[in-house]
């Protein structure tokens, strides 16, 4: 696959120019600046707050943000120092919210709900450190709980 990326860089405090009106600002950590990445193969467009660490350029740190080639978010959360952090939540092209992950230093670590089309869950797991602690809850389109794995 070919991949195309363009890259703006945009000040933290907005936009520059009317041409960029459209793209979302994000609320980026002081000393970090908002970057912008459209995948030509996909069509999908990442925004996300960057910094410079250890020789890293362009390592994510604070909002990360991307989106469909419609307009639609895909996922939405927040990253430390190039690592995933905090509550990630994932959408379908249509817009409809299909995960929410907690991460903690770029594992699973939390709570893990996947979501049906309607909004129920799907299913709720707990994470430690990347591995899963716990039952896996799972429900019916209803919400009805219809199975629990135990480890």
């Amino acid at each position: 696959m070919r991949l195309s990326v363009a890259v703006v860089v945009i000040g933290t405090l907005g936009l520059a120019g009317s041409a960029f009106a459209a793209d979302p600002v994000l609320n980026c950590p002081a000393g970090t600046k908002q970057l912008k990445v459209f995948d030509e193969g996909s069509g999908s467009t990442t925004y996300k707050c960057t910094k410079t660490s250890k020789g890293i350029a362009g390592l994510c740190h604070g909002a990360f943000l991307e989106q469909y080639s419609n307009g639609k978010t895909s996922a939405q959360g927040q990253c430390d120092e190039g690592l995933m952090t905090g509550k990630w939540s994932y959408f379908n092209r249509d817009g409809v919210k299909t995960a929410e992950i907690e991460f903690a230093k770029g594992a699973y670590h939390g709570t893990k709900i996947e979501y049906y089309p309607n909004g129920q869950p799907q299913t709720i797991e707990t994470y430690r450190d990347g591995v899963r602690v716990g039952d896996v809850k799972a429900f019916d389109v209803t919400g009805k709980p219809v199975q629990v794995v135990t480890r």
